[in-house]
């Protein structure tokens, strides 16, 4: 399903690119065809902290002397796209999905509350929470129930109090946070941002679990930052910080118990593993990350990077925070330069209807098979400039998907998804090996010999780069 949801996208972005290019729309042709950077208006890379004072945040007077930033024209396409896919999973599941959503949310029911309220002793409440035995009620032999969660209720579920406990000393360390790092943003923003994320997962988790794909609310949370605390970009990227990675972490977990249920491993013992990965894996990413910045801190500033290094996830994060964060009003308000980025929204709360109403009068159609939230999220998918990856990516789902899946279908089921598993695994270890005993994230390269395969007088991948 994954290759016919994003091909289409895919060909449809790379036309949406060159005309938008082509037609110099939002000035596109001053600047590198793909970059995630903001400019000035000449072409030259802004410099963000000429608009800055010493807390950081937006000083109106050097802004005027410096003037607006621009973005490259392929990147607010890819804005537009996100804000499209954002809106459109909203409304996508409320219409397709919602008695899955109204069963998801029945404990927040005014009748369920009630009933609960109702219940609630001084003599039944069990204030020793940590001693839970985190037993589960069977299911009845007639009830409709995944066979894979009925295995798991012979072993006893992680209690609701390791949760509550992880989330009450995360909330806790984030506030020290915020204010000792004079991040600019206050108390109440940080638990908007949370209450945002809380929200979000419902959502955005089950189209996770639908498709496979997930979509990112990045963009959605830096322009709610950026109009709840104007002229302040160190607050909005804390604010997303506290967001979105609220939400990218979430679904990992969802996805690890989900793989946890169908391998029959004790929600415990997934419980357990999590916490202690997150914790090792943040004290690993701060001294990995310190170390390939020391050392590749140049190709990292660049525009296009290289086949190895890239910094385009920093770049885009540090762009989207001045310019949601710092310039909310002067970009991205009604009349202004990019005023069609946030309008994107309000189409894509629309976008999934027509669909439904066909599949409604016309279901011979099969129009359900059209996620729009995924069409409409990835027409600007490719719109960075390290792309070569995505011929290997789609070559290992054409193998799969397509030739074994439809010529060898017992081959596929028994063998697809431990291969997957396999092939992600070898190449994070690979991708860890090589980047430090052979690209030079420890400071020093040792190089492959030079053949037709390992071009050394540029990319690997023999692009051409930016001169």
């Amino acid at each position: 399903m994954k290759g016919s949801v994003f091909f289409p996208s895919a060909s449809t972005g790379r036309i949406v690119f060159v005309a938008v290019f082509y037609n110099n729309i939002w000035k596109s042709q001053n600047f590198p065809f793909l970059s995630q950077l903001l400019f000035y208006e000449n072409g030259t890379v802004y410099d963000q902290l000429l608009i800055l004072n010493s807390n950081f945040e937006v000083d109106p007077t050097l802004l005027a002397e410096q003037g607006l930033p621009y973005y490259a024209g392929t990147w607010v396409v890819y804005l537009l796209s996100t804000n499209l896919g954002l809106a459109a999973t909203f409304t996508h599941l409320l219409l397709w999905n919602r008695d899955d959503l109204r069963d998801a949310w029945s404990w927040m029911s005014p009748s369920y509350l009630h009933k609960q309220w109702q219940e609630l002793r001084w003599e039944n409440v069990n204030w020793k929470f940590w001693n839970d035995d985190g037993i589960r009620e069977q299911p009845r032999k007639d009830e409709d129930i995944d066979p894979h969660y009925a295995e798991m209720l012979k072993y006893p579920d992680a209690p609701n109090s390791w949760y509550y406990t992880t989330f009450v000393v995360a909330f806790a360390v984030a506030l020290v946070v915020i204010y000792k790092s004079n991040s600019t943003l206050p108390w109440w923003g940080f638990v908007v941002s949370v209450l945002l994320a809380t929200i979000s997962i419902l959502f955005l988790g089950a189209l996770y679990a639908i498709t496979g794909i997930g979509i990112s609310i990045q963009t959605f949370v830096q322009m709610i930052a950026g109009y709840l605390h104007p002229g302040k970009p160190m607050a909005n990227m804390y604010f997303v910080l506290y967001s979105y990675n609220t939400v990218s972490q979430a679904s990992l977990l969802l996805r690890d118990l989900k793989i946890g249920q169908y391998t029959k491993l004790p929600p415990r013992a997934s419980f357990a593993a999590q916490i202690i990965g997150t914790f090792l894996g943040a004290i690993l990413n701060y001294f990995l990350m310190n170390s390939i910045i020391d050392s590749q801190r140049e190709i990292l500033l660049s525009i296009e990077g290289t086949n190895i290094w890239s910094g385009q996830q920093p770049q885009q994060y540090n762009s989207q925070a001045i310019a949601w964060g710092g310039l909310s009003h002067e970009l991205f308000s009604t009349g202004m330069r990019y005023q069609w980025v946030p309008f994107s929204y309000l189409i894509g709360l629309v976008a999934p209807v027509p669909f439904w109403l066909v599949h409604r009068y016309w279901p011979r159609l099969r129009t359900d098979y059209v996620y729009t939230p995924i069409v409409c999220a990835f027409i600007g998918w490719l719109c960075v400039g390290i792309n070569s990856s995505v011929l290997s990516f789609f070559a290992v789902a054409f193998l799969s998907q397509w030739w074994i899946r439809t010529r060898y279908p017992h081959r596929f089921q028994k063998y697809n998804y431990i291969v997957a598993a396999a092939l992600d695994g070898g190449t994070q270890v690979m991708v860890f090996i090589l980047s430090f005993a052979v690209q030079g994230a420890a400071g020093t390269v040792h190089l492959f010999p030079a053949w037709w395969g390992a071009n050394q007088g540029g990319n690997y991948d023999r692009c051409l780069s930016l001169r």
